[in-house]
């Protein structure tokens, strides 16, 4: 049997967990994700671009109950009309902020941290946790620490047309929002101008952009500038 290589794909960086998780989950990566944080290295392992974690996380044991609670209440969600597993529903399962914010505060937050990571199923090991809501965690990293000030420029400021992603259905088959989220994907098609979308609403400004942001990050709402979607 031939070996299985584990290479790392560049030297240590100073880069943030959000970078990481969206570029690891979009492309679906396999392998492990060192982070410095607080004089020791944190592990975070990746298979096909979904996270789990081994026993020495700090996170560990709060993913490992998430996860356990979460199958035993898989069969009651299981039995849901298709268009309503879209939408978190805290009867159903246990609700995944539970799990994001201690998986995000003790994988270092928002700030930059000297990181890499390295390819190979040769890191997944058995006694990992896992998968764990991995689109969710990138959802909450594109706004963890942010002011209004960083969510205006993640969106592209006032004039910026947004529109609900192209093959909506498709990409939201396996991906969990809030209603609101919901909401606002609904309202985005036909594309909107941000400023006049947060105007026609009676909802608050700073959450409105926090779900935009939310969504953005994982694909379910586009820029359009000069006609063309920015990727």
């Amino acid at each position: 049997m031939a070996a299985v290589m584990n290479t790392p794909e560049k030297s240590p960086t100073a880069r943030s967990l959000a970078d990481w998780l969206s570029e690891i989950h979009v492309e679906q990566k396999t392998g492990k994700l060192e982070m410095a944080i607080e004089g020791e290295t944190r592990e975070l392992f990746f298979l096909s671009g979904e996270l789990y974690l081994a026993p020495e996380h700090p996170a560990y044991e709060v993913a490992r109950s998430w996860t356990m609670e979460n199958r035993r209440s898989g069969g009651e969600a299981g039995e849901q009309e298709p268009d309503s597993r879209t939408v978190a529903d805290d009867r159903t399962a246990p609700h995944f902020r539970q799990l994001t914010g201690p998986i995000i505060s003790v994988s270092g937050g928002s700030e930059p941290r000297e990181s890499s990571f390295v390819t190979g199923a040769g890191h997944i090991r058995l006694d990992l946790v896992g998968p764990l809501p991995t689109h969710q965690l990138v959802m909450e990293c594109a706004v963890w620490g942010a002011d209004e000030a960083a969510l205006w420029r993640q969106l592209g400021g006032e004039k910026m047309l947004l529109r609900a992603s192209v093959g909506l259905e498709e990409t939201m088959s396996n991906i969990e929002i809030e209603p609101q989220e919901a909401f606002l994907l609904s309202r985005l098609d036909p594309p909107a101008k941000l400023g006049e979308l947060i105007h026609q609403l009676d909802l608050g400004r700073d959450q409105v952009l926090r779900s935009l942001c939310r969504l953005q990050a994982i694909g379910l709402v586009q820029k359009l500038e000069d006609g063309r979607v920015d990727r």
